[in-house]
């Protein structure tokens, strides 16, 4: 009996093996299960950089509908990219609020007044970010500080 119950184990460790890994040999991964995750080029690599985006993407004229889509791309991201760092609960939830204004106002499609709210914050935003910095032991940044140009 224990000889029957060692081959019903076997042979069942072998079929949850055999189906586990065939999802993995698909050719499609989207047909897997398993869709490759791809981040777009212009995604930042971190908060530090996500604000340092945004003052160069408000500096100029207003932007072109692929660079409007790239700031209201950014500017949604910034919550996630703050939650990589060490910052203070109080200061994610004023970049959360600050990201959700900024994608209103993209969603009204007046990409003026985003550039203006923007760089209105824009020290704002620096300050978190500086302090970003100072408190992140995770993250390398390649600069210790956002400088006033």
């Amino acid at each position: 009996m224990k000889m029957n119950q060692a081959g019903f184990l076997t042979r069942v460790a072998i079929i949850v093996m055999l189906s586990t890994t065939v999802g993995c040999l698909a050719d499609n991964p989207e047909e897997s299960g398993h869709a490759e995750h791809v981040t777009p080029e212009h995604k930042p690599a971190d908060f530090v950089s996500a604000v340092e985006q945004l003052e160069i993407r408000t500096s100029d004229s207003l932007p072109e509908n692929s660079e409007q889509q790239q700031l209201t791309d950014i500017v949604g991201w910034l919550p996630e990219l703050a939650a990589q760092t060490d910052l203070p609960k109080a200061g994610w939830d004023r970049i959360q609020e600050l990201s959700e204004k900024y994608q209103v106002l993209a969603k009204q499609s007046d990409a003026e007044l985003l550039i203006q709210e923007i760089q209105s914050d824009l020290d704002e935003l620096k300050q978190l970010a500086d302090k970003a910095i100072e408190l992140d032991t995770f993250n390398t940044y390649s600069q210790k500080e956002l400088t006033d140009d």
